[in-house]
């Protein structure tokens, strides 16, 4: 079942517990409801069913206690709102119709909730605060040091993406090979289109980014796709397309995995060797907070760790989008090399190396190669390579795969290496919009700025302070010249304003300086009963009953469009044609017996409520085209 399906799921269950509420009665799950029972329900019935689940009563008496929290109580009038015939329409007690969660007696109840709750009197939150960073520490060390492969490689590895990307537990879950793809430019940093996320709703706010490494191995999120990826080569899953196919067989391999791994995290939060640094509820989210937290406590605005998290992207709605290749932001760089712990790292060959990188997709990963673009296995080797050959790290590496590597590569080298084969270069990304670059943080004679290059990379980091700040106050300027702007077109308005009245005003006489006042006649009652309505139609009617009255009965106090004269309809014949085609369809379907209300009804269930009017129009002359009008 896929998500759609099971958010259906939820909205369907939630409104069956209403009606069951509202008519004292258990429906089943299949029960279907006619549209005359969904006419029927009121904004009583709905604040009574609300005040019921909020404070466990159907009355409010003065001292009662808040059971939900008003985010729940939110959810539930949206569950009932999905299911209403005009959902699209607020209540009108005038006219006793409309959507009735969308009353002033809901949205009053809920203000009275949050004001609770801000005062600290309603029901305390249950929402997942943020790891700190010391405690996802803790976190990756406990996993590390687990007796179960699974849990110190894999699990631990599926945090550290999570962790990397500003992801949820459902997007690592579904993250497959097929999106990782090779860098042409920066072999170094594999890039990778997360396709499964909560903001991504079409193909074209689906962003390129790149995954960096980390200086302290136990972030090193390409250091833990190796480990991972070799360490699984004799899981029974090998052969899925999901990166992290953990659990399940097939299409359920995401929910299973992510199942297992929230598991595992639970049980780690909950057991005596995690010391928690304050309270709060911990959970699969805290890790997301967490990233996005000290992305801005390293000065990444708001907007920019949203970039990386993907929760703002793409502009989707422009037109050029699909003539555009995907790039890398700079702005998600920028955000990335900071979430690197210790510093964003390359890894390559050292000085003295005797391999290249045939041995690193033949010994090293093997299994990744098979899977992902030579270039990125190459860079995977050369990370867990480096693991191998370095012991001050905690990174679990199975002895199996070591043993293996260190065979080979002493057979190849005629002997044991004295040094690390591979050499960890710390880069600084650098670069505007679409314009990425990185820079070798390496000295003149060769060493990197963890030795005597440091200063160079201090002062790459005050240069990029100095950067962030300038962008910020540029930022502040153009938010007062927008100001500016917006008060400016506001008094042209209302000065033209002020000149249409005073060209309204009575003339004065020339030659003299009095004004005359010419007297506005009033109208006669017989007069006034002779006044003809405007013949015309109105801008952009919002849904098809307003469309209807304007036929009908005519809008503002315009004239009936049913009795237009053909001198009136050649003035606004290009939309008059285009409504014709609604007001001739709801005409036949009452010409039959049908109530106005049930063919709008039955139009809005043929053809989606959720349309526009431009939408339903062009629907409906297809119809006609097709099998003829609908009755």
């Amino acid at each position: 079942m896929d998500a759609n399906n099971r958010t259906q799921g939820r909205y369907r269950k939630s409104f069956l517990r209403f009606m069951s509420f509202k008519n004292n009665t258990n429906y089943p799950s299949t029960h279907t409801f006619t549209n005359k029972e969904l006419l029927n329900i009121t904004p009583t019935d709905v604040i009574t069913y609300l005040r019921f689940m909020a404070y466990g009563s159907p009355i409010y008496t003065p001292g009662m206690k808040l059971i939900r929290r008003s985010t729940t109580i939110k959810s539930y009038k949206r569950d009932i709102s999905h299911h209403m015939p005009h959902q699209t329409d607020k209540w009108s007690p005038a006219t006793s119709s409309g959507d009735p969660t969308k009353s002033k007696e809901v949205y009053k109840l809920l203000a009275i909730m949050q004001a609770a709750e801000t005062k600290g009197e309603g029901k305390p939150s249950s929402a997942r605060r943020a790891l700190e960073l010391d405690e996802l520490r803790q976190l990756i060390s406990l996993l590390h040091s687990s007796s179960c492969d699974m849990h110190a490689i894999s699990y631990a590895s599926y945090v550290k993406f999570q962790f990397h990307m500003i992801a949820r537990l459902d997007d690592v879950a579904h993250v497959k090979f097929s999106t990782i793809e090779g860098n042409a430019r920066y072999p170094s940093f594999p890039k990778i289109t997360i396709e499964w996320s909560k903001n991504i709703k079409t193909e074209n706010r689906k962003e390129t980014q790149l995954i960096l490494g980390a200086d302290d191995p136990d972030f090193c999120v390409l250091l833990a796709l190796a480990t991972h990826i070799e360490s699984s080569a004799a899981c029974s899953n090998n052969s899925s397309p999901f990166v992290f196919s953990l659990h399940g067989v097939g299409d359920s391999i995401p929910g299973t995995t992510k199942s297992a791994v929230y598991a595992a995290l639970k049980t780690v939060f909950q057991s005596a060797s995690f010391k928690a640094e304050r309270e709060g509820l911990l959970g699969s989210h805290s890790l997301r907070k967490c990233a996005s937290n000290y992305a801005q406590d390293c000065g990444h605005p708001r907007s920019d760790c949203e970039m990386r998290g993907r929760w703002t992207g793409d502009d989707g709605a422009k037109g050029s989008t699909p003539y555009f290749k995907k790039t890398v932001h700079f702005t998600d760089v920028k955000v990335a090399s900071s979430l690197c712990i210790g510093g964003a790292i390359r890894y390559d060959f050292a000085p003295d190396c005797k391999i290249d990188n045939s041995f690193l997709v033949s010994v090293v990963t093997p299994n990744a190669a098979s899977k992902l673009p030579r270039t990125v296995a190459e860079t995977l080797g050369k990370a867990l390579l480096w693991a191998i050959y370095d012991s001050g790290h905690s990174v679990k590496i199975p002895s199996w795969l070591s043993s293996k590597v260190k065979a080979k590569y002493n057979e190849i080298a005629g002997g044991v290496p004295t040094g690390n084969p591979i050499q960890k270069i710390r880069v600084e990304p650098v670069g505007h919009a679409n314009k990425v670059e990185f820079i070798d943080m390496i000295g003149n004679n060769g060493v990197s700025p963890m030795g005597s290059s440091a200063i160079q990379a201090s002062q790459l980091s005050s240069i990029q302070s100095s950067i962030m700040q300038l962008q910020a106050s540029m930022k502040l300027l153009s938010n007062q010249v927008e100001m500016v702007n917006e008060n400016a077109v506001a008094n042209t308005k209302k000065i033209f304003g002020e000149l249409k009245k005073v060209r309204n005003q009575p003339f004065r006489a020339v030659g003299t300086t009095k004004t005359y006042h010419a007297p506005v006649p009033k109208p006669s009652p017989a007069v006034a009963s002779k006044i003809v309505p405007i013949a015309a139609l109105s801008q952009s009617p919002s849904n098809l009953r307003e469309l209807w009255n304007e036929w009908e009965f005519g809008l503002f106090g315009n004239k009936a469009a049913k009795d237009f004269t053909p001198a009136e309809r050649g003035k606004y014949k290009y939309k008059y044609c285009r409504r014709k085609r609604a007001w001739d369809l709801i005409n036949k379907m009452t010409s039959k017996g049908m109530h106005v209300d049930d063919a709008i009804e039955k139009i809005y269930d043929a053809l989606g409520r959720n349309r526009t009017i431009t939408q339903l129009l062009d629907e409906i002359l297809m119809w006609k085209k097709r099998v003829g009008i609908l009755t």
